[in-house]
């Protein structure tokens, strides 16, 4: 039986697109290589489904790659957002200024 932090480790691995390959491989063992004897625990022995690895892995990857994506441009534009407060907050007078100057010496 698989302890629970192993797929935790393996999820976070694949989920950084780091041996997704390997995990893969794993997944897709077959016939020859396998035992298929059934058991309590293991209804098809330990053999693995082809399509359904495909089909399961490039799902779960594309998912966490959005999301990671997701986070990766929230951290982006909390930064942006806040440099842009702390500007507001300390840089109007002076732009204020700028723009008073600007318009009288093009009218006096």
């Amino acid at each position: 039986m698989v302890k629970n932090g192993v797929c935790w480790r393996v999820g976070g691995q694949v989920s950084t697109s780091a041996g997704w390959d390997g995990v893969l491989a794993g997944m897709m063992i077959d016939v020859p290589k396998c035992n298929d004897t059934a058991t309590a625990v293991k209804p098809n022995g330990d053999c693995g489904n082809a399509g359904m690895a495909i089909l399961f892995l490039v799902t779960y990857l594309i998912i966490t790659f959005l999301v990671v994506i997701n986070m990766y441009i929230a951290v982006i534009l909390e930064n942006f957002s806040q440099v842009f407060v702390s500007f507001l907050h300390r840089g109007p007078e002076k732009s204020k200024l700028c723009f008073f100057r600007c318009n009288f010496k093009s009218c006096s």
